[in-house]
């Protein structure tokens, strides 16, 4: 019975080292299938991340064209800002002319100095460093002060 119980112990160490086999396959199959998980999570982890690295630098761009084109428009609103101002006094100053122009005594001496226009028994008198625009200027001047006091 000995052999018989030896031949039993050898079929049982026979199947626990089966089982033992078996079991450390299984293990060796769960971790493997761990790593690929681990490997699939890495993978599905760093392209989310590169998707929103993406999407971030997308952003990123269209906000800087956009305050390219802020700051553009602004200098081309300042400018045109600018130019109308100058208009502006254009406006001004033929406005003041058009009014100097409404007044019969202005007009009269404006035409007496420009072009020598005289009043009967009147002699005018041309010299050589008359500037016709410094006489006008002379004269918008004098006849601006005279009609402010």
């Amino acid at each position: 019975m000995s052999e018989d119980g030896r031949g039993k112990q050898d079929n049982l160490a026979a199947i626990d080292d089966e089982r033992s086999q078996a079991a450390l396959a299984q293990q060796q199959y769960r971790q493997k299938l761990k790593q690929r998980q681990t490997k699939l999570r890495k993978l599905i982890m760093m392209t989310a991340c590169s998707v929103m690295l993406l999407f971030s630098l997308l952003s990123l761009s269209q906000f800087i064209r956009s305050q390219m084109s802020i700051r553009q428009m602004e200098q081309e609103i300042s400018h045109l800002s600018d130019q109308v101002a100058s208009e502006e006094e254009v406006v001004a100053v033929l406005e003041n002319q058009a009014n100097l122009l409404k007044d019969d005594a202005y007009v009269a001496k404006l035409a007496r100095s420009r072009y020598y226009l005289s009043k009967d028994d009147e002699i005018i008198f041309s010299l050589p460093e008359d500037n016709d625009s410094k006489q006008a200027q002379i004269l918008n001047r004098v006849y601006q002060d005279q009609k402010e006091s």
